[in-house]
């Protein structure tokens, strides 16, 4: 079963100090669970498939360093497969 994400702010090094939306980490299709459908999106991204934008670009971010990357996904991977709880 998916696991329901709590929402917390992320900081967007493109806004300005003070206008961080808060963000369900890793819930990047915003369905209010982190599952494979959001690994995916995540995987699409980085191949040059599709892009992601906005709020899902944040999500996505689950390391909080600015941009997402391999080391996004293999925390969203974890995360599902339930080897961490948490990111």
């Amino acid at each position: 079963t998916p696991k329901p994400v709590t929402t917390e702010p992320v900081s967007d090094p493109l806004s300005p100090p003070g206008s961080n939306d808060p963000v369900s980490l890793g819930d990047v299709d915003a369905s209010g669970t982190v599952d494979l459908t959001d690994l995916s999106m995540v995987s699409m991204h980085l191949i040059g498939d599709t892009e992601i934008s906005g709020a899902s670009l944040k999500a996505a971010d689950v390391d909080k360093n600015g941009k997402v990357n391999l080391s996004d996904l293999a925390r969203l991977k974890q995360f599902i497969s339930k080897k961490i709880s948490s990111f």
